[in-house]
């Protein structure tokens, strides 16, 4: 027997699958590295951060790499079918590749982090108010208020990240890193962060590749039963303990969207209203009177939401000192809005004309007479249900 016969005869046997896979990763992580390296150009000079940032406008690698990649396992399979093809050899370096650009790329993260680059606040978002923040601006400023938490990322990021130069320790380190990257993807995709995002599913899906070869071991680990003991899974008993306390676990939330536990809030008027013209004992009030106001009764914007009533003197922000809080309940069928506030005020406000986002009431509170015209500038959006019977 020759000894490329022998070779192949004891080399595992990988098919156009594997093979693509392979190539498509390791091909993509070396167009990944490529355009890391550009990074790096500011130490060479303006001349050198220049040419780097018109590459970096240019180079399209995620698209590059995959082409690349398939051109090669077409080139595999095809030096394979003619003859001695060290391919489990090019498999391990396939896997090298990606654990080390991986590697690269999040413990980078990880350092950014250290240094406070990522997840810095401009002053001026800062001041924004938080309906202006959009879903990047809100995942910067969650992570902003907590310096610990962010160099607890950091922490597992840069540790995970070692632990992947290691053969041995590959699967201890995507174990760390694949919940992590998971989350950050979900974060990038679902708020809109899509600058990183392409980044972040590459890193995800390189930590896949990483661990599908213990694919057998982590379902042995996880799925196999003690052989000692006695499987009584499929028991009913056993069912219904485990149904049982999804049931509990059910009901401790329905209880709060049913008739049971909550009385059906109001949904017809919920939103935020902003006050036109308030009137109050026949007095019109002037807009700019919220000014002087040093008790509250003069009202800006009406928050109605959930059964409660938030009264906002404040026209432009909601200040908690200049704000009133109370409940409310309302009787579609008579048109009637029962009102209550914690120091005794309480009243009732007939709803004259409701047509889309505008209203006019008027009413009692606390003995004085109490007429408002309301346009709804923000209708409230919750995913709360409620189970009527």
């Amino acid at each position: 027997m020759s000894s490329p016969d022998v070779l192949q005869s004891s080399e595992p046997r990988y098919g156009w699958l594997s093979k693509l896979v392979d190539s498509v990763f390791a091909a993509t992580a070396i167009g990944a590295a490529c355009w890391l390296l550009l990074s790096y150009a500011p130490f060479f000079g303006s001349a050198a951060n220049e040419l780097a940032m018109l590459l970096l406008e240019k180079l399209r690698f995620w698209i590059v790499g995959p082409i690349v990649g398939v051109a090669y396992a077409a080139y595999w399979q095809w030096r394979e079918s003619r003859g001695a093809f060290p391919t489990a050899r090019r498999h391990a370096q396939a896997m090298a590749i990606v654990r080390y650009v991986v590697a690269w790329m999040i413990a980078q993260y990880g350092f950014i982090k250290v240094v406070g680059i990522q997840f810095y606040l401009g002053l001026n978002w800062q001041d924004r108010p938080l309906d202006q923040l959009n879903g990047f601006m809100l995942a910067w400023y969650y992570f902003y208020r907590s310096r610990a938490l962010v160099l607890t990322i950091a922490a597992v990021e840069i540790s995970g990240s070692a632990l992947l130069l290691f053969p041995r320790t590959t699967l201890l380190g995507a174990a760390l890193l694949l919940p992590l990257m998971v989350n950050v993807t979900l974060t990038d995709y679902l708020y809109g962060i899509l600058g990183p995002a392409p980044t972040a599913l590459f890193l995800t899906a390189g930590l896949v590749y990483l661990v599908a070869p213990h694919r057998k071991r982590i379902a042995q680990l996880l799925f196999q039963s003690v052989s000692d003991v006695r499987d009584t899974t499929r028991s009913t008993w056993a069912v219904g303990r485990r149904v049982a306390v999804l049931l509990f676990a059910f009901l401790a939330a329905a209880v709060y969207v049913t008739p049971i536990g909550k009385k059906k809030v109001d949904t017809l008027l919920a939103g935020k209203w902003k006050v036109d013209r308030q009137t109050v004992n026949g007095r019109l009030l002037s807009p700019d009177s919220w000014k002087d106001d040093t008790t509250n009764s003069i009202w800006s914007n009406l928050y109605l939401e959930d059964g409660y009533f938030t009264v906002s003197s404040h026209p432009y922000l909601f200040d908690p000192a200049r704000t009133r809080w109370g409940n409310y309940t309302y009787d579609a069928a008579q048109r009637s809005m029962t009102v209550t506030f914690p120091d005794s005020v309480a009243g009732r406000l007939s709803v004259d004309t409701l047509a889309g986002d505008r209203m006019a009431v008027h009413g009692v509170l606390n003995r004085d007479t109490v007429a408002l015209s309301l346009t709804r500038v923000k209708p409230v959006k919750t995913y709360r249900m409620y189970w009527d019977w």
